[in-house]
This record gives C-alpha cells, sequence and structure tokens, in this order.
C-alpha cells in the first residue's frame, strides 16, 4: 500500500483481508439470531464494507459456493 502512495489505508485494507472469510465460522441457518460477539463485530466501521468485499468473492465464485446466501442472510438479520 505504500509503494502505491495508500499507506493510510493499509490498516483498513488489512483488516478487510483479514476478516473476509468470517461468515464461514459463523454457522448460520436461516432463522437464527446473531450472537452478542456477532453483534459487537457487525458494529465495526468497516463492516458494511466487508460485507461488499465478501458479496464480490461470492459472486466470482461462479455459482459454486454458498457463500453468497451466508452474506444475504447475514446482511438481512443486520436490516442491510
Amino acid at each position: 500500500m505504500p509503494r502505491l502512495g495508500l499507506a493510510d489505508l493499509a490498516d483498513d485494507v488489512a483488516w478487510l483481508v483479514k476478516n473476509h472469510l468470517f461468515h464461514f465460522s459463523w454457522h448460520l441457518e436461516p432463522g437464527d439470531k446473531l450472537t452478542r460477539n456477532q453483534r459487537r463485530f457487525t458494529k465495526h466501521p468497516l463492516f458494511p464494507l466487508l460485507l461488499d468485499v465478501c458479496a464480490a468473492d461470492a459472486a466470482v465464485s461462479l455459482g459454486k459456493s454458498d457463500k453468497g446466501r451466508t452474506i444475504s442472510m447475514i446482511a438481512e438479520l443486520l436490516g442491510r
């Protein structure tokens, strides 16, 4: 990021990359509610962007993954 002149974004990009697979550990099923820890995680200021990153990742999976379903379910639980 510094080589690209975007050093001020390095921490944010690192957080997004580190957490872009978070939904696999949540094991949500339709009708589930988020736990207190999950709700706290969703309060991170970058969480809306993280959902977009995850949705883009799911879109390029060409239907070979249920990532999109999981991300949609999380977004719905959050009223987004």
